[in-house]
């Protein structure tokens, strides 16, 4: 499983996006990606994209979970 993140901030929060697909480059519709420590969470879309809003700025921790693939863990800062 592959993950393309990007980042925006415009306040107090910011919000994180990207792309998640397969090793194959298919999609990873139906995917999980989770913000650990948290109850933040999205399913990736029709085209593996998905956005988390609302984020405080510093460390966190994206965990992406599928059943067709190994879960991932991604360190990232906002």
């Amino acid at each position: 499983m592959f993950l393309l993140v990007n980042f925006s901030a415009w306040s107090q929060n910011g919000n994180v996006g990207g792309k998640v697909t397969f090793n194959d480059k298919e999609h990873a519709f139906g995917a999980t990606v989770m913000v650990m420590g948290t109850q933040k969470y999205v399913v990736v879309d029709n085209e593996g994209r998905f956005e988390i809003k609302g984020l405080p700025y510093g460390a966190h921790t994206l965990e992406v979970s599928s059943a067709e693939a190994h879960t991932k863990t991604m360190n990232i800062v906002l």
